[in-house]
């Protein structure tokens, strides 16, 4: 089996890594984490050539109320890492045809969605496949998720993301190394809290406080401020810095309380939180957050912040719900080993030309991403319009910030996602400037205004939407202040 590993190369010399403050004391403790952390495994990422031409053809039965189980499952068994790390490290050695081991019961059902023979589809390998399913549900899945509400049963309405954490659980628990140890494919883990100086001629490390967290799932939301983000928002927004009460206890400058991410997971999945809480009256009311969430093609993860060059994923599958938040509906797209995106409803299986629209960015909970060898090549694909399916609308940002009555001015150019369809003609937009000095003064300003077409790209006699590449806008807003 070809093994197509990509690196996660550490910055072992030097002060920083692509032009990002590294201090001497952070990238010590950063050796000492990376030292006690089990070695990531070297299973292939990559499908076996024999399912190269493969085209996703199979859904689940939902007798109930299973439809996150069966969108999560077609998700999992487009994860070839999983089925290629229990063969490489975890392999069954008994032999037995029974329901009650997770390495072979995971095994049978990758194997029977994925016949390395081209088949037909036929009656016969869909019942064996929903028999399967069910064999694995009642037996191992199903028995060992206790929620809140006692155990689960098939005619309760329950969590995605949640059973999606509860298989990885168990995946860990069941399916352990029998090599040397390593680490499971979707585990990583986050450093919280370490505390760190601003000051550049001090930046003091203190990690008395900080926690590590290990994680299946990246448990994230878009920013509160936004009506459109992305993934890579929300990834971002997870591991923002923040500001610390104390200052430094040396140079009494401002200090933050940064997370990183020690150890990049070969699988990435970002779980987008859709629910808020609110008390009416005495009474709980949930509230869904319709934020629309695009998914781009290959989305960076920044390691930066820990002395590592930035690790590079790609899309392969996204989850939707739709529906209020107290029940609704899941299915999922997915991307098949031949390249082409379909989308998976139960047993329903149709092409999918529009996971990239407003209404399915807003049905957007969770994105799976694998681990690339490498930066992307081409633009295209890092802004998701490389073989991902249809293009959203993409906007090329042109800021400059300069200072009233001085010589000085910054140009910032970065190119911007919005779902297909979103229009930005007299969209109302608020600015947020934030200036840290190197004394620790921090000085802010901020501005609404509205947008408006400045340059129309399209022929006369007929209006183009506004937000399509090139076209040019004019901002008109009232003055910023600064507090």
């Amino acid at each position: 089996m070809a093994n197509s590993r990509p690196s996660t190369p550490h910055s072992t010399s030097g002060s920083s890594t692509s032009g990002f403050s590294i201090s001497a004391g952070l990238l010590e403790f950063l050796r000492d984490i990376a030292e006690s952390t089990v070695s990531q495994s070297q299973a292939s990422l990559d499908w076996n050539p024999a399912y190269a031409d493969s085209a996703t053809r199979y859904g689940f039965n939902n007798p109930r109320n299973l439809c996150y189980r069966n969108s999560i499952m077609v998700l999992l068994l487009h994860t070839p890492v999983i089925y290629n790390w229990i063969q490489d490290y975890s392999p069954c050695t008994e032999t037995h045809t029974g329901t009650s081991c997770f390495s072979c019961c995971f095994s049978r059902l990758f194997k029977s969605y994925w016949p390395r023979a081209a088949r037909t589809k036929n009656a016969g390998t869909q019942v064996n496949l929903n028999t399967q399913l069910r064999d694995m549900w009642n037996d191992i899945l199903k028995p060992n998720w206790v929620t809140g509400r006692g155990p689960v049963t098939d005619s309760q309405c329950q969590d995605a993301g949640e059973f999606l954490a509860r298989f990885l659980d168990l995946f860990e628990q069941r399916v352990p190394p029998r090599k040397p140890p390593v680490q499971h494919p979707c585990t990583f883990h986050v450093l919280r809290d370490m505390n760190v100086c601003t000051n550049p001629d001090c930046a003091r490390v203190y990690s008395g406080n900080s926690r590590t967290e290990q994680n299946n799932i990246l448990l994230g939301s878009a920013p509160p401020t936004r009506t459109c983000a992305t993934a890579t928002d929300v990834v971002e927004h997870y591991l923002r810095d923040e500001d610390a009460s104390k200052p430094c206890d040396r140079c009494k400058a401002p200090t933050i309380n940064r997370s990183i991410v020690s150890d990049p997971p070969d699988i990435l999945f970002v779980s987008v939180n859709r629910l808020t809480y609110s008390s009416v009256k005495g009474r709980a009311q949930f509230n869904r957050i319709n934020t629309a969430v695009i998914p781009p093609n290959a989305l960076e993860l920044d390691l930066r912040k820990c002395g590592s060059e930035n690790v590079w994923y790609k899309l392969y599958g996204i989850v939707y719900h739709q529906g209020p938040v107290t029940g609704g509906h899941y299915n999922v797209a997915v991307k098949g080993p031949n390249g082409e995106w379909v989308k998976v409803d139960d047993t329903k299986v149709e092409k999918i030309e529009d996971w990239r629209s407003t209404s399915h960015c807003q049905q957007a909970t969770l994105f799976a991403y694998q681990k690339m060898n490498g930066k992307p090549e081409t633009i295209d694909e890092t802004s998701g319009t490389a073989q991902a399916g249809p293009d959203g609308q993409r906007t090329q940002l042109e800021a400059t910030i300069g200072l009233k009555g001085k010589d000085t001015s910054w140009d910032l150019q970065k190119s911007l996602e919005l779902p297909e369809g979103f229009d930005l003609q007299k969209q109302k937009v608020k600015f947020t400037l934030k200036l840290t000095s190197s004394s620790g003064d921090v000085y802010e300003a901020s501005a609404d205004t509205i947008l408006r077409l400045k340059k129309q790209q399209s022929s006369p006699g007929k209006r183009k939407r506004a937000g399509g590449r090139g076209i040019g806008m004019e901002v008109f807003g009232r003055k910023s202040k600064k507090s």
